[in-house]
């Protein structure tokens, strides 16, 4: 299990959700249902991976080398967005 792919799947996730709330609201329960039951696997693997002992997400650890140090998640959306 990647900690790093997790994290990764968890944010996307996370703004997938957020770009599909008009659809939701609009009854297209499908896609919250498969968000959802995506978004809460990830979750759950990324917590038992912490929970056993792995080690934290690069995005997560403050000794890591990255440029994304000190960067918060709505700035991992705006850099999402623009790529």
């Amino acid at each position: 299990m990647d900690p790093n792919t997790l994290l990764d799947n968890i944010l996307s996730q996370i703004k997938e959700i957020k770009n599909n709330l008009e659809s939701y609201y609009d009854g297209d329960i499908d896609w919250v249902c498969y968000d959802l039951e995506c978004f809460v696997e990830d979750v759950s693997n990324l917590n038992e991976w912490l929970s056993n002992g792995g080690f934290l997400p690069d995005k997560w650890n403050p000794n890591r080398k990255n440029p994304h140090i000190g960067s918060t998640f709505d700035s991992f959306l705006e850099e999402e967005e623009n790529k």
